[in-house]
């Protein structure tokens, strides 16, 4: 039964990156119906079993956030946002912990990763399709706004070059390989496509992983592939008019620059400085900004989101979060570490001027480098594996914590 678990949770995280691209009427997106599956099933298999991997501090501070979400519903301004926001990070925590009990090895943690990549050619399939179909300046894949879309690609430019040139197990598929490299031009050229300043400032870590990578090699192949680097920047350079526009066609104290985000920001730091402490609920800036700003949809970035949204207490509890998965990624190995280090400073550079944090995105990637923590610092495992509890284990056995 937990393998099976196994391979739905690949399929739900191979749905991740385009998840908005198939609604079934009634159900909600594939991903959202994939994700119930793989619940019920790992539940199945936690009932045969009758035991649990035992929960990381991570998993504690998670669950006090979503605590704190849901009990700003007692103060929210917008009760019925805040109530749908805290649904979605209970379901989240599902999420979280599943792929926590499940991802107990490198291997499983690598194929995670190549779902994801996987999953994203999704998403640039779609988008390719918008640009060879219209004349716009921007382009986005099927239901997903164009910073959204960018940065899901960029948050993968780090993983497909890791899962390209790094196995310790030296048993690469040529296949998989050649995917993972051609990711890297294919997703750059789709953020440009998209014009995202959000995305493009995701991806230098990626790019800077990459490049610091490169010492790995020797200097005639190091020479050869920062040549191939370089001719790919060129190529992509007739289809970075609207991102070069975009970073350097106004200045920065242009009204035009934020698109209105300057604005949006301000007020955001009004709500949060009338509500410091409880902010004014979950998911509820967007009611508490529309008295003197019009059509003010998010906070468009998760730093004002939460701290207006769920004041200190949440914003604290949330840089907790970032602050354990950052720390996890530095105690790896060291291209791991860099891995990790890379994909969590790609997301809080485009999440400054997003929000990104009620996203699956989010949750994957934080979890994962936990996951991987876990696993390069653990010991040699014991034939009996340790659990929170267990149901098949003698009475005379103690169950180690």
């Amino acid at each position: 039964m937990y393998q099976i678990a196994y391979w739905l949770s690949l399929l739900a995280i191979f749905a991740v990156p385009w998840e908005n691209l198939s609604l079934i009427g009634g159900l909600g997106s594939i991903s959202r119906i994939i994700g119930v599956l793989v619940g019920l099933c790992w539940l199945a298999a936690m009932a045969v079993r009758g035991r649990v991997r035992p929960p990381h501090l991570f998993h504690f501070v998670f669950l006090v956030f979503i605590l704190w979400n849901t009990l700003s519903v007692c103060w929210s301004v917008a009760p019925e946002r805040s109530i749908d926001r805290s649904l979605t990070y209970w379901q989240l925590l599902v999420f979280v912990y599943l792929l926590w009990d499940i991802y107990t090895t490198q291997t499983k943690i690598r194929w995670g990763l190549q779902a994801y990549i996987l999953g994203c050619y999704v998403t640039i399939y779609s988008l390719v399709g918008s640009f060879s179909s219209g004349a716009a300046t921007r382009y986005s894949a099927e239901g997903f706004n164009s910073n959204v879309a960018g940065m899901i690609l960029a948050l993968g430019i780090s993983i497909a070059w890791y899962l390209a040139l790094f196995d310790e197990d030296g048993q690469k598929n040529q296949v998989f390989k050649w995917m993972n490299l051609a990711y890297i031009p294919l997703s750059l050229l789709c953020i440009l496509l998209t014009g995202s300043r959000s995305a493009l400032m995701g991806a230098f870590p990626g790019i800077l992983f990459i490049l610091n990578s490169l010492q790995r090699f020797n200097p005639i192949v190091r020479t050869l592939i920062f040549a191939f680097l370089i001719g790919v920047g060129l190529a992509l350079l007739p289809f970075a008019n609207t991102a070069i526009d975009r970073m350097t066609g106004a200045s920065f104290t242009h009204k035009s620059y934020l698109n209105g985000r300057d604005k949006i920001w301000q007020k955001g730091i009004e709500v949060f400085a009338e509500h410091p402490m409880l902010g004014v609920g979950s998911f509820a800036f967007s009611a508490a900004a529309t008295d003197t700003t019009e059509h003010i949809k998010v906070a468009h970035s998760f730093v004002l989101a939460l701290l207006s949204e769920v004041g200190l207490v949440g914003f604290s509890l949330f840089i907790a979060l970032l602050g354990i998965s950052l720390y996890c990624a530095f105690k790896q190995p060291k291209w791991t570490s860099q891995l990790w280090a890379a994909v969590i400073v790609g997301w809080i550079f485009s999440a400054v001027t997003q929000n990104m944090e009620h996203r699956k995105q989010t949750w994957l990637f934080l979890t994962l480098s936990v996951c991987s923590a876990c696993v390069s610092r653990s010991k040699p495992r014991p034939s009996t594996p340790h659990y929170l509890f267990d149901a098949n284990a003698s009475s005379h056995e103690a169950i180690p914590k």
